[in-house]
């Protein structure tokens, strides 16, 4: 990975950006590829695969702010979420990246809202903060969370109180964290209806 990032830099400083977007996009794919091949593998391993695809997925993000690609941003991030999850790497063994991620995804689509409209996605956006919310509180009562991740969530829990979504339900029920994989899919759905990313 350190390599990847060493020729990344070069090539942003160089003004490649395409080319860097190009390497970012591949160096996802081998980590997501890597994630798979571990969904036998030990707790550790697995945590390891998690890691290593959230740091890919980080760089490839910054590309795509990078080109003002607001919805493709928002669309990879829930995207890498839900292959987490579908991979069978249990967040809670990766508790404060899991959460971390989960905020910086609310945020990179509250950005993308504002740059393009999507009225059918907001109900999505308020659960999807829900679920941010609710995971950070109970994941902070029972694993250690990085405080930088915790002031965030404090952030995003009045941000919810003040947006009047607070009582956000999915399918008629409060939200709770295992209701994720599920907000996420149907999120992306959503998404690819109104055609702001394709689905694979």
């Amino acid at each position: 990975m350190n390599t990847v990032f060493t020729e990344h830099k070069a090539l942003v400083e160089s003004g490649r950006f395409a080319d860097a977007m190009r390497l970012s996009g591949e160096n996802l794919a081998r980590a997501e590829t890597m994630l798979k091949a571990a969904v036998h593998a030990s707790v550790e391993d697995k945590r390891t695969a998690a890691r290593g695809f959230l740091d890919a997925g980080t760089l490839h993000l910054a590309d795509l702010h990078y080109a003002d690609m607001l919805k493709e941003e928002a669309a990879t991030s829930l995207m890498i979420a839900a292959t987490l999850i579908i991979g069978r790497i249990n967040p809670e063994t990766i508790a404060s990246d899991y959460v971390g991620w989960l905020q910086k995804t609310v945020l990179r689509l509250g950005d993308a809202l504002q740059q393009n409209g999507g009225e059918q996605l907001m109900n999505h956006f308020a659960m999807l903060l829900k679920l941010t919310v609710v995971t950070c509180d109970d994941y902070a009562g029972r694993f250690k969370i990085d405080a930088d991740v915790l002031r965030t969530g404090k952030a995003l829990k009045d941000y919810l109180e003040a947006s009047g979504v607070a009582d956000t339900l999915y399918t008629g029920k409060p939200i709770v964290p295992q209701n994720a994989i599920d907000i996420i899919l149907n999120t992306l759905n959503v998404m690819s209806a109104i055609g702001w990313c394709p689905m694979e």
